[in-house]
């Protein structure tokens, strides 16, 4: 056994939970290299609110800090630190851009808490005590790292909470930092082996703080035993001044790579594990690991390397104020169940959790099979059974009745059921009041679950305005309502069941009973199936339902277009040749301008968006990819433009040949990484490109056959054939064949800080499909970018 032991192990033995196997190994791992005391340890730096997948690494050491004193007598430390000495690198979108600015580039504990309205925090329903918390923080890193707490808090998370300032504040990390500064020649040498990085020769792995508004970052060039000197910048090149300071007592911190390993040593860790992101070869923890070894001469701590937790619907629902904000999250669930999802799946396993699908009902199915298993009730896996057992936030309950979810979920939506007897009945006897008030706690979190994530066919309660699916109904299926509906107004139906036997037969004799519920559910629910149709009507408000079939009879019920955005026709922005027009009437071109952006390399939340999205797109074929309208819609154009699409692929086509290869997704940063998920979701092509490079207005034409363009990657001009369509501005093209390749002059860097967006439609890529699209697109930059949407709609060849 080595002193950084990983479990490679798909799944431990079948009678065994990972986390009591993860003890034995660690107190074996222990006993083996003379290990004095066991500090399990975690750590997040708080740029803004946390996103979920972080609770994975919370959850994980708190449960092996809890099974590891069951498994030994020994005092388990358990902590987790907020590295609240980082800088801000980019603004949340969710902040107002122009009043952080100035605090870019620098430390987060010394940037002020942000106002509870501007924060990105619903507090709505939030308690005034809740609200002074918020209010009475001092930093901005206290206020989102208090906003994380509080969701793992909720999950029984109870590790001790450290900060990274005080650390380096109160000297624990001097000796630390003059290790670094003095042995620069072996960090070198372990970037160089263990990355294979040669670093630069002004570099130290210090950065001193400098809180002038117009600096971003600073450079540590050189130490002379008692002092650094530190370059000032106001971007990744220019210069400012240089300045000399000592770095101890918190003027600045270790880099990431060093600050890391020099953690353990302040603190005493022996245990910490890390997302599969920091654990690649020649990552951040071989870089650690090493740094233990050979610079600050402390353990290796025990390596629990585990997978992501990837959520699916990763927008939920920004209208209720519900996103994969940690604290959001948690909320979908009781404590136990919440913690269930993370402590059932081993740690090897990515939880791949989509709340817009069935898995919360079935996350509350396994937990209640969990909770049979552990009390005997019946056989099964017994990691289930220890599963249950370590997500209880308290003590483990004795034995009870836990009502089903799914059912709770149906009848919830029937007026008429009485809940509390409807379990009785099931349960064979009266609940009693545990029962009741976990009948209860479950009601809540089934109606939040209605609310914002349940597929249709689960949401039951009649719509107020005729759906738009209603659309559909034959004159047929309309007088069969009106007949229904008599039916029901004019007799007593004392029993359902009699009624939904009258519609049956009556529907056999008539348009038949499949044609007959359908119009039923159409009319009332805008779906094809629902609940039984007689309970769903009796209980229904009379006056709506009357109303519904006067308006469907008087043929208010056609289906009319709403769109999100406005047409514009606006010539200083964009317009379309009047050649272009003539040829493609079919085209529509969203377009956004977004300014002040913050572009960074790479973002781990958008990773874990990647990497949901690969999940999903998983079993795609590259002969698939002819069958979706969207793209046959682009080789259409394309052949028509004279254009060969099996050598020149259109956009979304090019990224969705690469995931059906099986190769990586690009990845240029955090903008055109942001947009990419948005052409694949949608196989719509899209378009950023730098404002400030453009010279406006901009035109959509076809190419003459005397133009170049100077494409992104390439050194040679390009010629552009006659036919070809382009975006051309005062300086000529540059954007070639509906966003197939951009010109190098506005393409989007680190140094952009204004966004022209265009997405293109074309044939069966409708307005419709564009709005979306373009709507998705705005959201994930500016998530990912921040920024401001300044002007934003629709332009159309054939003016509509």
């Amino acid at each position: 056994m080595t002193n950084n032991p990983k479990n490679t192990e798909s799944l431990p033995p079948q009678s065994e939970h990972w986390a009591d196997q993860v003890a034995t190994q660690i107190l074996a791992w222990q006993k083996e290299h003379g290990i004095k005391k066991l500090h399990v340890d975690d750590m997040k730096t708080p740029s803004g609110r946390v996103h979920v997948g972080s609770l994975r690494g919370v959850v994980l050491h708190d449960v092996i800090a809890k099974v590891l004193a069951e498994h030994t007598t020994q005092k388990i430390t358990s902590t987790y630190v907020f590295n609240d000495m980082d800088s801000m690198d980019k603004i949340p979108h969710y902040l107002p851009a122009e009043k952080y600015q100035k605090w870019v580039g620098k430390p987060l504990h010394k940037i002020p808490a942000p106002k509870l309205d501007e924060s990105g925090i619903d507090f709505s329903d939030r308690s005034e005590a809740d609200k002074k918390i918020y209010q009475s923080v001092n930093s901005y890193a206290a206020f989102y790292a208090q906003d994380f707490i509080e969701a793992f808090r909720y999950l029984g998370c109870s590790q001790e909470i450290v900060w990274s300032h005080q650390l380096y504040e109160s000297g624990q990390m001097n000796a630390l930092i003059e290790q670094a500064l003095e042995n620069i020649d072996t960090i070198r040498d372990i970037y160089h082996t263990i990355a294979d990085y040669d670093l630069p020769q002004q570099w130290y792995p210090f950065r001193a703080f400098d809180v002038r508004p117009e600096i971003r970052s600073t450079q540590t060039i050189a130490w002379d035993g008692s002092e650094i000197t530190y370059q000032s910048r106001t971007d990744e090149n220019t210069v400012v001044d240089e300045n000399t300071v000592s770095p101890f007592n918190g003027t600045g911190k270790l880099l990431w790579k060093v600050d890391w390993p020099a953690h353990w040593k302040a603190m005493g860790v022996t245990i910490e594990g890390a997302g599969k992101d920091h654990t690649s070869a020649g990552g951040s923890r071989d870089m650690a690991n090493e740094f233990c070894t050979r610079l600050v001469n402390t353990p290796v701590p025990f390596d629990i390397p585990y997978e992501w937790i990837l959520i699916r619907g990763a927008k939920m629902s920004s209208s209720k104020g519900v996103g994969t904000a940690a604290r959001e999250f948690v909320q979908l669930f009781p404590p136990e169940v919440g913690r269930f999802l993370f402590v059932s799946k081993h740690y090897n396993q990515v939880i791949d959790f989509d709340p817009r699908t069935m898995a919360i009902p079935d996350l509350f199915d396994e937990y209640d099979m969990g909770a049979r298993i552990y009390w005997k009730q019946e056989t099964g896996d017994q990691r289930l059974g220890r599963a249950f057992e370590l997500s209880q936030i308290k003590s483990v309950p004795e034995q009870h009745y836990l009502p089903r979810f799914r059912d709770l979920v149906v009848w919830m939506q029937h007026p008429e059921i009485n809940l509390v007897e409807q379990f009785s009945e099931l349960k064979g006897s009266a609940l009693n009041e545990q029962e009741i008030t976990v009948l209860k706690e479950r009601e809540q979190h089934a109606q939040m679950w209605l609310d914002t994530f349940a597929p249709e066919e689960f949401q039951l309660t009649p719509k107020i305005e005729i759906p738009a699916a209603a659309s559909e109904l034959t004159a047929e299926q309309i007088r069969f309502l009106s007949e229904v509906n008599d039916l029901v107004n004019n007799e007593t139906w004392d029993d359902p069941q009699t009624l939904q036997q009258e519609i049956f037969d009556r529907a056999k004799r008539g348009i038949g009973a499949r044609n007959a519920f359908q119009a039923i559910y159409l009319a009332f629910l805008g779906k094809k199936s629902g609940p039984r149709a007689a309970w769903m009507l009796l209980t229904m408000d009379e006056q709506l339902r009357n109303e519904r079939i006067a308006a469907l009879q008087a043929g208010q019920h056609q289906a009319s277009t709403e769109y999100q955005f406005p047409l514009l026709t606006d010539t200083d922005i964009f317009s379309f040749d009047p050649a272009f027009a003539k040829t493609y009437p079919s085209a529509v071109v969203g377009i956004a301008v977004i300014e002040g952006v913050t572009i960074s390399k790479t973002d781990p939340e958008l990773e874990m968006e990647k990497e949901a999205l690969l999940a999903e797109l998983a079993g795609l074929k590259a002969a698939d990819l002819g069958t979706f309208p969207e793209l046959q819609s682009y080789r259409i154009m394309y052949k028509e433009m004279g254009i060969d699409w099996h050598s020149r692929r259109p956009s979304p086509e090019a990224l969705l040949r690469r995931v059906a290869q099986g190769k990586e997704l690009y990845s240029v940063n955090t903008c055109v990484d942001a947009y990419n998920l948005t052409v694949m979701r949608n196989k719509v092509s899209v378009g950023a490109f730098d404002l400030d490079q453009i010279q406006l207005p901009t035109q959509l034409k076809i190419a003459t056959g005397s133009e170049t363009i100077n494409l992104l990657g390439t050194e040679d001009e390009t010629s552009i054939k006659a036919g070809e369509v382009c975006y051309f501005d005062g300086s000529g093209p540059y954007n070639l064949d509906y966003n197939y390749r951009d010109a190098e002059r506005t393409s989007v860097t680190s140094n952009t800080k204004n966004l022209l967006i265009n997405v293109d439609g074309i044939y069966q890529v409708d307005r419709a499909k564009v709005e979306q699209t373009l709507a998705e697109t705005i959201e994930l930059i500016t998530q990912f970018c921040g920024g401001t949407v300044k002007t934003v709609g629709i332009f159309s060849a054939s003016k509509e």
